[in-house]
């Protein structure tokens, strides 16, 4: 009997880790649709904020900007602060500045929100995903848990888009472009929220016992990496 309770340890700790890869999955699909949401809705953008297009190309230089200043510091950081609580953390923020999005702010603030936005996809998002999915896979697993990352978010990108669209388009039916434009918004923001309770609910900040990740003490971040 005791290879039984042993093969149902393996087996839950197998389910848990891939669960837990599916919530990084949809958290990394969720937190970048509304960042881009020019993507689909730039034209109308351009009206309901009664911007021009080189404004808005300032919002994204501006987001630019803030990845590249804050690529080395995520990692120092993704060393540091719980995965977990990073990720949540940066989709409740995604959320919490779309909500100050939605309201339609004048310029000014819309350099802000994208500030923002650089900071919580940026900063505190990419670094402690990548982080999360390497300490969830077995070294002989990395490769498949990375594309199961990337695909799968460009999926749920993709599904999100479409609804998004096909929400955009209902409502232009019964309101004005900008009144459309605001519930695709909120549409996001809700996922957000939304994900950003699994993810803090559903994710551990321990080693899953599946996990065969190890870190050597010397190599603790990407700052020692760098011997800086």
């Amino acid at each position: 009997m005791l290879w039984l309770v042993i093969l149902a340890e393996v087996a839950n700790s197998v389910v848990k880790r891939y669960v837990q890869l599916g919530v990084l999955v949809l958290a990394a699909g969720a937190i970048y649709p509304l960042v881009y949401l020019r993507q689909n809705f730039e034209v109308t953008i351009l009206e309901a904020y009664n911007i021009s297009k080189g404004d808005l190309g300032q919002f994204y230089a501006t987001l630019g900007v803030i990845f590249v200043v804050t690529y080395i510091p995520s990692g120092w950081l993704a060393d540091r602060i719980s995965p977990r609580k990073l990720i949540a953390f940066s989709l409740a923020l995604t959320a919490l500045l779309g909500v100050w999005f939605a309201s339609v702010p004048p310029v000014d603030d819309l350099q802000k929100i994208f500030a923002g936005w650089g900071i919580a996809t940026g900063l505190t998002f990419w670094a402690a995903l990548i982080k999360a999915v390497a300490v969830l896979a077995k070294h002989d697993e990395q490769g498949r848990f990375f594309g199961i990352l990337d695909g799968g978010r460009g999926l749920v990108e993709a599904l999100l888009a479409t609804l998004a669209v096909g929400l955009f388009a209902w409502s232009l039916e019964t309101v004005e472009t900008s009144q459309a434009l605001s519930r695709v918004i909120w549409f996001y923001i809700v996922y957000l929220v939304i994900i950003a309770v699994v993810s803090i609910l559903a994710l551990s900040d321990e080693m899953p016992a599946g996990s065969e990740q190890q870190v050597d003490p010397g190599q603790d971040n990407i700052i020692s990496n760098l011997q800086i």
